[in-house]
């Protein structure tokens, strides 16, 4: 960009709205990067309707522990997964929740009920037969075991045996779109499409165990012994699919648009569409047996032997979680609050949340400092850039007393830029700051943002991104603590240094909205005044970013002070580093010089 005939290396402008709206050019992955940002008139506030009252039910999201910044605080709760104190020692193999109700099935036959993992109720099942599986999903209970056992209850209390047209163990149970499946050893599929009563054998096409069922967006997913993984949009016609497992899946799950199937060794699959499997590397002990998996409250977390529980937003970076017990877990499932998890000798683990899907460890937080700029916003702008033809690129400014000024100017900016951020300025930069030539842009449609408490879609015609994608999403916001996030995790290319941005609509209903950036020295907020500036790229300062999945930006609704009746917090994109632009080195248009996430390059 050019500016006018002037010189100086910044451009200090305090107004009340900057118009700058990004549009992308060929953009692929779902708007996860911009490649021109263009100035447009636009209309000066555009307020959305705000819920009645901020989400209060522990299944929105708990209220997060706040504590005053720079000093310690634990991000759960409870810490770890806490051991519930019931009486009964079954061994269980399978556990599900569904609104208030807990339900743990196991050996001989047992079933236990829950209202709150405290107290837990014993009832007749009506088999003495092992149970391995139970699920809630549809409009009965339904557990399935050896010996071709299937039990159903419309109230979780109340069990009677169902006729099944087999004999063999039947190890895993789903529901979706009317129809029940249930499947187990040697490729053995049966279905139900009256509520559970009466079942028919279908036609797995393998003979390999089937372990692990799961129903979403419109597909069963089943997996199991030998790599094996199947999908069918009805549970009646299945299709075999590539796993890439190189070994026993026992279990599988969907969130945050991801399918993920785990199993022996810790071996964990992925696919963002069901057909196509990538194997990933988790980094985490290979011993681990992980026996199920489930999603809920914005993570996936997977269960195993030994008392392994692992952790995830995405499927692909994973963590341990300390979980107390050797007991081998057999049961996963999310809860209104949390998770609960069963297993052997009568282990049943709860784990309530405050930001879901957070890692429980604990930490010192850094806020941008405050000084006499505070809540205020400063524009910034670097002057000359340099213009190209189809064979060459010519400053503005020419060699004048032997300094170039179209160079100098950002390095200037850059000291300028920073002095105003620790001043307490929030700092709007016409022209990127620093050097980094590595660019990774991430819009809230994409698969690398991860989702907690409430959020609503936007109808706003003005966003970042395409026209006619989904806008941007809001939520209320909370007075006392976080009850809905928004993390942003980029794949960082390289290790570095980098600016990072945030691109959100300002209006007369927004807040001081806070950022918590997590990079390689920590964690820090940093709060932007949302009622003043949007609509462009705001600076939230320069961090260093190890390469990978391990840093995040995590948008909250924390806001202090402010009307939970009529103010809410926008989550739209998120910017890391600069790029360098589509134009080749010879001012000829051509792939950009680099990659990112995608085609992550921008020219401002």
């Amino acid at each position: 960009m050019r500016a006018g005939r002037y010189m100086g290396f910044a451009l200090l402008a305090l107004f009340g709205a900057w118009a700058a709206k990004c549009l992308g050019s060929d953009v692929p992955d779902r708007n996860e990067s911009v490649n021109w940002i263009v100035e447009r008139p636009i209309d000066t506030d555009f307020s959305e309707d705000v819920p009645q009252r901020a989400p209060d039910t522990a299944s929105e999201a708990p209220p997060m522990i706040r504590v005053a910044p720079g000093s310690s605080m634990t991000t759960l709760a409870s810490g770890v997964w806490t051991a519930a104190s019931n009486s009964f020692t079954d061994s269980l193999y399978g556990c599900d929740a569904s609104g208030s109700l807990w339900v743990v099935v196991g050996a001989g036959g047992a079933i236990h009920t829950s209202v709150d993992g405290t107290d837990w109720i014993p009832h007749t099942s009506g088999t003495g037969e092992l149970l391995l599986n139970v699920n809630g999903d549809g409009d009965v209970w339904v557990a399935v075991g050896d010996g071709g056992t299937v039990v159903t209850s419309e109230d979780g209390t109340a069990w009677q045996r169902r006729s099944t047209p087999t004999s063999g163990m039947l190890r895993a149970i789903a529901y979706g779109g009317g129809v029940y499946v249930a499947g187990g050893d040697n490729g053995l599929l049966i279905r139900s499409t009256d509520n559970a009563a009466t079942w028919s054998i279908v036609s797995s096409g393998s003979a390999s165990g089937i372990q692990g069922i799961h129903y979403a967006n419109g597909l069963f997913v089943a997996v199991g012994a030998d790599s094996l993984l199947l999908t069918s949009p009805d549970g009646q016609t299945w299709t075999a699919r590539t796993s890439n497992a190189n070994g026993w899946l026992l279990d599988c799950a969907f969130g945050n648009g991801t399918y993920v199937a785990v199993g022996l060794g810790g071996r964990v699959v992925t696919s963002s569409d069901g057909f196509n499997w990538v194997r990933r590397s988790v980094g985490l002990p290979g011993a681990d047996n992980l026996y199920r998996v489930a999603y809920g409250h914005g993570q996936f977390v997977a269960v195993g032997q030994n008392g392994a529980i692992w952790g995830s937003e995405d499927g692909i970076a994973w963590w341990a979680e300390p979980s107390g017990t050797t007991a081998f877990l057999r049961g996963v499932s999310p809860t209104e609050a949390g998770f609960v998890a069963a297993g052997f000798d009568g282990a049943v683990l709860t784990r309530d949340l405050t930001v879901p899907g957070e890692i429980p460890v604990v930490e010192t937080i850094a806020t941008q400092p405050a000084g006499s700029l505070s809540d205020i916003v400063v524009y910034t702008s670097a002057g000359h850039g340099a213009t190209g033809d189809s064979a060459t690129w010519v400053f503005g400014r020419g060699l004048l007393h032997g300094m170039v000024e179209d160079i100098g100017n950002i390095d200037q900016l850059n000291y300028f830029a920073e002095y105003c951020f620790k001043a307490g300025a929030t700092v709007v930069p016409m022209r990127p700051l620093g050097h980094q030539p590595n660019e990774v842009v991430i819009d809230n449609v994409s698969t690398r943002v991860t989702w907690g408490g409430t959020w609503r879609n936007s109808t706003s015609a003005v966003y970042y991104g395409n026209a006619g994608e989904t806008p941007y999403r809001f939520a209320a916001i909370n007075t006392e603590g976080t009850t809905a996030w928004a993390r942003y995790r980029p794949v960082i290319p390289v290790s570095g240094f980098y600016p990072v941005y945030a691109w959100t609509r300002h209006g007369s209903d927004r807040v001081r909205q806070l950022y918590r950036i997590t990079h390689s020295g920590g964690e820090t907020e940093v709060r932007v005044n949302h009622r003043r500036v949007g609509l462009g790229w705001v600076w939230l300062g320069n961090y260093h970013f190890e390469a990978g999945t391990g840093g995040s930006v995590l948008i909250s609704n924390y806001a202090p002070g402010e009307n939970p009746a009529s103010s809410i917090v926008v989550a739209d994109a998120i910017r890391f580093g600069n790029g360098m632009g589509d134009f080749g080195r010879d001012a000829s248009t051509g792939p950009p010089q680099t990659r990112g996430e995608g085609n992550d390059n921008d020219v401002c």
